[in-house]
């Protein structure tokens, strides 16, 4: 009756309706085909359709509407012919993601880089998107025509890497997350003692992770995707709770990791650990957002050799098969992600994976190669992106991003200013050689 009750404020243009409306957003949870899921969905996704033009000149609201269409679609599209009461919403979800990725390209691009995780999953399984997916893929921005190539977010070459170079704002990851499961997330992160979380993940992952009957996989991979996101993404702590002996996040990652029961699951986690890390651009990526992957994979060894070598083998494989045109980005992202990480003393070096037996012996030399010898993606390798990507981006986001407060800024300290990272003498032997 609520999400009904939105839908016609949407319907009236009333004043405000958009906060009511990205306030329910955030309660449409990622794969679950359940009917409580359902009956709030579909009319809050239908009313939302029938006004997008309206919906779209609110972009946090048509931003949030995107993410929530994409992340219930490969579910609801897969059950709906043996259950017809999915119809509706995958018709409504599909309309939203179609139409403001063909028509409304600049704006859908303010989403960063979890559109192109979330648009890469839904076009696997969603009727429509395939084309959109593939259109990406080429080069192009989805549904430009060629009067359109030189307008700015459209068809110029190299689209989708343009669009993995910007980051997600923190307020659109949030809003995949219900209130809930932030609140218990944000507890265990600020509240509980590292040694005592066990009771704590035991009840989230009752609450949260926890599904039964045909939608188990689909809304766990959703579930621990978008906690996964939160943990590395939104949630930057303090000072003060670096400090204390408060549960850290790579902790916190890992036990996500390691709830992987599938092989959907468990890449899902990864790929939602190591985004921020393959795509990294020092001057508008955070350090706080790989921070967590890279300390998962260093501290993980010996106990949990699985989960290092689990995340190493998902980085090697992501590189090139996540988004192959932008692989060299990825490669690019890996060095500097990894340059980062030295110069703010995040991790000494990566030396010790390369030289830890319980690494398999394929990874440790793949560690050697792109995070120990700057090799892969070095700033004038041959396969190194182009320099002007990123000024090129950060134009783009001032111009099509718009400017909105952060529900989670009260929560986190400002992402700590970009440091250039010195050149080891490995990288400078790697770079006179390129």
């Amino acid at each position: 009756r609520l999400a009904a009750a939105v839908a016609a404020l949407v319907a009236a243009r009333a004043p405000s309706a958009e906060v009511a409306a990205a306030a329910l957003i955030r309660h449409v949870r990622t794969g679950s085909v359940a009917p409580d899921s359902v009956a709030l969905a579909t009319p809050l996704l239908t009313g939302l359709a029938s006004a997008l033009d309206w919906v779209a000149e609110r972009p946090p609201l048509a931003q949030a509407a995107l993410l929530a269409s994409l992340a219930v679609l490969p579910a609801a599209s897969r059950a709906a012919p043996t259950t017809p009461t999915l119809t509706p919403l995958v018709a409504a979800a599909t309309s939203i993601a179609v139409r403001l990725l063909t028509e409304r390209w600049p704006l859908a691009a303010g989403c960063g880089r979890d559109l192109a995780r979330c648009l890469r999953e839904a076009a696997e399984a969603a009727q429509g998107l395939a084309a959109v997916w593939a259109a990406l893929l080429a080069g192009c921005a989805p549904g430009a025509a060629a009067a359109d190539a030189g307008a700015p977010g459209y068809a110029a070459p190299r689209a989708l890497t343009r669009l993995l170079a910007r980051r997600t704002p923190p307020r659109l990851l949030l809003s995949r997350l219900p209130p809930d499961a932030e609140a218990a997330l944000y507890f265990m992160l600020t509240s509980v003692r590292s040694g005592n979380q066990r009771r704590y993940q035991s009840w989230y992952a009752a609450r949260h992770l926890a599904r039964d009957g045909a939608e188990a996989t689909a809304a766990v991979v959703g579930a621990v995707a978008d906690a996964t996101r939160y943990v590395a993404a939104v949630y930057h702590p303090p000072a003060s709770v670096h400090a204390s002996d408060v549960l850290p996040r790579w902790a916190c990652l890992g036990w996500l990791l390691q709830w992987g029961r599938g092989a959907a699951v468990a890449e899902a986690a990864r790929v939602a650990t190591l985004l921020d890390w393959l795509f990294f651009d020092a001057a508008t990526d955070s350090v706080a957002s790989v921070e967590p992957a890279a300390l998962v994979l260093v501290r993980s060894i010996p106990k949990y050799a699985a989960v290092t070598n689990g995340l190493l083998a998902a980085a090697a494989a992501a590189v090139d098969s996540f988004a192959p045109p932008a692989a060299a980005a990825a490669r690019a992202g890996l060095v500097a992600g990894a340059d980062a990480l030295i110069a703010r003393g995040v991790v000494r070096s990566f030396d010790g994976l390369a030289d830890a037996p319980e690494v398999d012996a394929e990874l440790r030399a793949w560690v050697r190669e792109r995070l120990c010898g700057g090799g892969g993606g070095v700033a004038g390798a041959p396969d190194a992106a182009p320099p002007e990507l990123a000024a090129e981006t950060r134009a783009l986001e001032v111009a099509a991003t718009p400017q909105v407060s952060d529900s989670s800024a009260a929560t986190a300290e400002p992402a700590p200013a970009s440091v250039a990272p010195p050149a080891t003498a490995k990288r400078r032997r790697a770079r006179s050689q390129s």
